[in-house]
């Protein structure tokens, strides 16, 4: 616990006599008993989700010299992030600020050094935090999925992961190499060649630990480009298709003509002793 300047502590002796007076003035406070009301977390709780702080609320305002509060966890060590004040907004409350905890038991320590009170209470009490296992599921590619050369697209299915706590990201593993790490559900595959490839997927976090559980393991195929098509003739406008038609009638209709004029002649030229 910090120590007051000169000026915070004349200010604060200024300010507990004053609720002093107020307190002797009024009876029933008087007469309150010097105690803890409540706590968050509760002692006995079991949490499903890490808290930022650790607050008592007592009967009676505070006083900064002989009050303390530290948190700890199964080892014994100090885990709490050393702030241990009374709360500006609330003289009754005692404030210790957390890290992001992972499970276990915690046990909470509390001397209160009370206004108006010859009592110092000094106890401890404990919680758990048991947070649901994370949950990684790789739903696309589905194992056995054949794909044609490009990008694949990669989809996860997540639950109970906070990717912005304890630095957690996805990472993905081709043919049991490293390919990359995510921080989200998306990612695409690239440059894969064609045949069968293993995917996996499995949650990280802080430096390099895996999350065994949440492992899943697919293979795919990546199919071969199909040979190039053999060049072809251009296809025909329109346009050109009906000038060639046009063209061919006309051409059928002088052949015609030419065939049958050909034919009269022929007959002027048979000589008259032959008819």
């Amino acid at each position: 616990m910090t120590y007051p300047t000169a000026s915070r502590w004349l200010a604060t002796t200024s300010i507990m006599i004053v609720i002093t007076a107020a307190l002797l003035a009024s009876p029933d406070s008087a007469q309150a008993q010097a105690e803890l009301v409540s706590t968050d977390p509760s002692p006995g709780a079991s949490l499903a989700v890490a808290p930022a702080e650790v607050r008592l609320v007592f009967s009676r305002p505070l006083l900064e010299i002989g009050t303390s509060i530290s948190v700890h966890n199964e080892a014994g060590k100090r885990i709490d992030l050393s702030d241990g004040r009374i709360d500006p907004e609330n003289p009754t409350a005692l404030v210790a600020s957390l890290p992001l905890l992972f499970e276990g038991k915690f046990t909470v320590r509390y001397v209160a050094a009370l206004l108006g009170s010859s009592v110092t209470l000094a106890d401890n009490y404990e919680f758990t935090l048991d947070l649901p296992d994370p949950v990684v599921d790789l739903v696309s590619p589905s194992n056995g999925q054949a794909f044609a050369a490009g990008p694949i697209p990669i989809r996860l299915k997540t639950q109970y992961v906070d990717f912005n706590a304890y630095n957690r990201r996805i990472r993905l593993y081709v043919d049991g190499a490293l390919y990359t790490e995510i921080q989200g559900a998306k990612a695409s595959l690239d440059g894969l060649t064609p045949g069968v490839h293993q995917i996996r997927s499995i949650l990280i976090q802080l430096d390099d630990q895996e999350v065994a559980e949440t492992s899943t393991t697919v293979y795919i195929a990546v199919k071969r480009p199909s040979p190039a098509n053999k060049a072809s003739a251009p296809p025909i406008a329109p346009a050109m298709t009906l000038s060639l038609a046009v063209g061919l009638i006309l051409s059928s209709g002088l052949m015609l003509v030419g065939g049958i004029w050909l034919g009269r002649m022929g007959e002027q030229d048979i000589p008259p002793e032959l008819d």
